[in-house]
């Protein structure tokens, strides 16, 4: 079983490198292989054979681990081999003892290579001796050769021999299989698996990490110095390198006496990712479920917008709420136009003819239409369409929040919870409001308790219930007034619209109360002046009823409480979440929005993390 743990170097061959023999043989050999080639496939793949790559250096018996007694010696043999493993010959393969500046009781101690360099023999091997000093020690010597991946021996000097170590990492987690792309075993003689674990990363080690494909394969060290404490480290990486599942054993040094070989199960369990830190969270919060509130709200809207005599009929509504009782008020209303069959909602549109009793005729709604957009450009003539708008601006709400966590050990964490930013959208319109600049008195919820758990699929948070003062109704205000009153150079919000609507009635040269008092007393049958005094009182309660489409969608206190599971990630893989949610698997809310005009509903919701 092959061990690799040197990073990949230049993987181009320089030529230079090669004896002038190789040359000249590699140049035949070419020309060889270009005469075949129209008589089929040569013996290294022809054409599909794919790119080259750089050479590598193997380290032959007796193996990468290296025990020597004091003088004594061995060969150290190097194969090198092509990118399609074959061996590569008159190669210069370059030796050296390697001294850690970090260890300084470990270096050579007296011993030393026969040569710094040789050359492969036609079986691409390279060889040289190494004589052990007469000093307890241990060092690296590597072998090197330009456009080749290097290796290195681990060597062992001892006078009273060595010991041997067998590691099988063991998953004990819940993570699928498919999660672990390879598995890294670490070993130390200067680090305890308690600093070891409690790091972002295993440090360098004297030793080399060696690999293999799977949990439960062996990994052998041979020749270690016995008696000596050392610490197992085992680490399932996923396909990019980020550490999925660890674990660690430490040896204390009395099992390992010379001559002893033992075998050490290191179980490995999964990383739990931790929540530490600054989230930027989106989110978006369907408001469907909410229909009934909003019908209820925006009744005044729909009239104004959506029936034939819309801002006839909501100022007549005003006149009459603002009547007292007597002739004048029921000669108004006797003149109103018909609702439809059944019980009338407070949406419902009156017609435009008055009823038969009366003589028939324009309905007061009608009439109040005429003077409403008698002048041209008026505010009535501008509202169609305006209860579309409002629809779809209550449909869905998108909110940037910032999320601080801090970790209270495995499995939990506790967070900070602040909103920042409300959005609404209309089409490709948006419309922000940041909220820090308002005057809601619940934009942060603080310790906010967070559970986390592990599956198949990985780790899920889920953040308990928490509140905030959305006030819904105002961010719609806002929005209706910038993307839909704004854009029709209208007032941008309810209760200057209302003074516009009245204001901007007109009889010939009469406008505002004059104009519609003249053309509604007289329709009525009553003499002039009979709204004088309830028309600018109208015209608050309009706006008043305007408004309150908004106020209605409201609520007090904490107006929305959140409660939500996201999956975790940790794409740089240092046990630290750095994403919540993906677009293709987001975090899901469960959103409770309180209006005070309806019970507190449920809404779905979603949200990631940036």
């Amino acid at each position: 079983m092959r061990f690799h743990s040197q990073v990949r170097g230049n993987t181009q061959t320089p030529a230079g490198r090669r004896g002038v023999a190789s040359v000249q043989l590699r140049c035949c050999a070419a020309l060889l292989a270009l005469a075949l080639a129209g008589c089929g496939d040569n013996a290294h793949g022809g054409s599909d054979a794919g790119p080259a790559g750089p050479d590598e250096l193997i380290a032959l018996a007796p193996g990468p681990d290296i025990g020597l007694a004091f003088a004594g010696n061995v060969e150290l043999r190097v194969l090198d081999t092509d990118f399609r493993h074959q061996p590569v010959a008159d190669t210069e393969v370059r030796f050296s003892i390697t001294v850690d500046p970090e260890r300084p009781t470990d270096g050579p101690a007296g011993s030393i290579l026969s040569a710094p360099a040789a050359i492969t023999d036609q079986a691409g091997i390279a060889r040289v001796t190494l004589t052990a000093g007469r000093q307890r020690t241990r060092f690296l010597v590597s072998a090197s050769a330009e456009g080749a991946l290097p290796t290195t021996f681990q060597v062992a000097v001892s006078e009273e021999g060595f010991a041997a170590l067998e590691v099988r990492p063991r998953y004990t987690g819940v993570r699928a299989e498919a999660d672990f792309a390879r598995v890294r075993v670490h070993l130390y003689d200067d680090q305890t698996c308690g600093k070891l674990l409690a790091g972002a990363g295993p440090p360098p080690s004297f030793y080399p990490p060696r690999t293999v494909l799977h949990f439960g394969e062996l990994v052998g060290y041979a020749n270690l110095l016995p008696r000596m404490p050392y610490a197992v480290l085992a680490r399932g990486e996923d396909s990019v390198g980020n550490t999925r599942a660890q674990g660690c054993v430490d040896l204390l040094g009395r099992e390992l006496p010379p001559g002893r070989r033992i075998e050490v199960p290191v179980p490995a369990r999964d990383r739990r990712v931790a929540l530490d830190g600054e989230l930027v969270l989106d989110s978006a919060l369907e408001l469907g479920a909410m229909s009934d509130a909003v019908a209820a709200a925006d009744a005044p809207w729909r009239v104004l917008a959506g029936c034939a005599s819309g801002p006839g009929q909501l100022l007549v509504d005003a006149v009459l709420a603002e009547l007292p009782a007597g002739a004048v008020r029921d000669a108004l209303t006797a003149r109103r136009g018909d609702l439809p069959s059944g019980t009338p909602g407070a949406a419902a549109c009156r017609g435009a003819t008055a009823p038969a009793a009366v003589g028939g005729g324009p309905s007061l709604e009608a009439r109040a239409l005429v003077l409403m957009t008698e002048t041209a450009g008026a505010a009535a003539t501008r509202v169609s369409g305006l209860d579309v708008e409002l629809a779809a601006l209550v449909s869905r709400l998108e909110l940037v929040s910032r999320l601080i966590a801090q970790p209270l050990g495995e499995g939990r964490a506790q967070a900070s919870h602040t909103l920042e930013l409300a959005r609404l959208r209309l089409g490709g319109a948006t419309h922000e409001v940041v909220l820090a600049e308002t005057a809601r008195p619940m934009l942060a919820a603080d310790e906010v308790a967070i559970e986390l758990t592990l599956n198949s699929a990985g780790e899920t948070a889920t953040l308990a219930p928490h509140g905030f003062s959305l006030r819904w109704g105002q961010l719609v205000a806002s929005a209706l007034g910038e993307l839909s009153l704004g854009t029709r150079m209208l007032p941008r919000s309810a209760r200057p619209l209302a003074v516009a609507l009245v204001d901007e009635a007109g009889m010939g040269a009469t406008r505002g109360c004059a104009a519609l008092d003249a053309g509604l007393c007289t329709l009525a049958g009553q003499p002039a002046g009979c709204i004088a005094l309830a028309c600018p009182a109208a015209r608050v309660g309009l706006g008043v009823r305007l408004q309150g489409s908004f106020d209605a969608l409201d609520g007090s206190g904490a107006d929305l409480m959140l409660s939500g599971t996201v999956p975790v990630g940790d794409d740089d893989g240092d046990g630290r979440a750095d994403a919540l949610g993906t677009p293709a698997l987001p975090g899901l809310w469960t959103a409770t929005v309180a209006p005070v005009v309806a019970p507190a509903t449920v809404v779905p919701g979603s949200f990631t993390s940036r």
